[in-house]
């Protein structure tokens, strides 16, 4: 929450602090930082017991919520009002949750989602330097999961990918630099992954057999505030 205040303040501060800044073109290359908080929920199913469920087709589920900072790069092409343009962008996230597990109260499961990347296109209209735009393309994001007791019992991790669809809103606070904040739907699908979970067998040994579970992460929401540095577009006669 107060990481949410700081983002809005800051923008609000910006969008009337900036005076009558020129925007002169959104037109060109750019590249900037980005910070804010994401949130998801995701539940793992598992059709055959294992180490720790008591049954078949059991299911783990977690609230994931954290902050996530990185980077953007893009290009924008401007006609008239109009705004469109491509972006690549990283999130180094930090999205997880630790909770007991339900069926063995002596183990913890713990879910995370981290590291996503987008490739979008962004369609936009300016008014007065203020860029209102929205967007969409492809998203992935590296999910892992585990469970444990003392140690780690099991872990798979995998790099989901899906859709995902967003809007935001950009001020020029010099023809160069620009503030803004950005908000994120991503569908990461779901994929079935392979744990490798001990079992123990007659002569109580324990031996590592693979086992299957099916991740499905819900629908992962990211906002944030991001700084901008626009070049100067090497297409443009002077």
């Amino acid at each position: 929450m107060k990481l949410l205040i700081a983002i809005s303040t800051a923008f609000i501060m910006a969008l009337f602090g900036a005076g009558s800044a020129s925007a002169d073109t959104w037109s060109g290359p750019y590249f900037g930082i980005h910070a804010g908080k994401g949130w998801s929920g995701l539940t793992s199913e598992h059709p055959e017991n294992n180490w720790w469920t008591s049954g078949d087709n059991q299911q783990f589920k977690s609230d994931l919520a954290g902050v996530l900072k990185g980077g953007q790069a893009g290009y924008n092409y401007q006609v008239g009002r109009w705004v469109i343009g491509g972006e690549v962008s990283y999130s180094d996230a930090k999205m997880g949750n630790i909770a007991r597990n339900p069926y063995y109260t002596t183990d913890d499961y713990e879910a995370d989602i981290n590291g996503i990347f987008s490739a979008i296109v962004r369609l936009g209209y300016d008014v007065s330097g203020t860029l209102i735009y929205l967007k969409g393309g492809y998203a992935s994001a590296k999910i892992e999961t585990s469970n444990s007791d003392k140690r780690k019992i099991s872990k798979e991790r995998g790099r989901h990918t899906g859709p995902t669809v967003g809007a935001g809103i950009e001020h020029k606070l010099s023809p160069r630099i620009s503030l803004g904040v950005d908000y994120n739907i991503i569908d990461l699908g779901s994929r079935q992954a392979t744990l490798d979970t001990p079992t123990i067998t007659r002569k109580y040994k324990i031996s590592i057999v693979p086992r299957h579970a099916e991740v499905t992460p819900g629908r992962t929401h990211t906002i944030m505030v991001r700084l901008n540095f626009h070049v100067t577009d090497l297409f443009t006669a002077h």
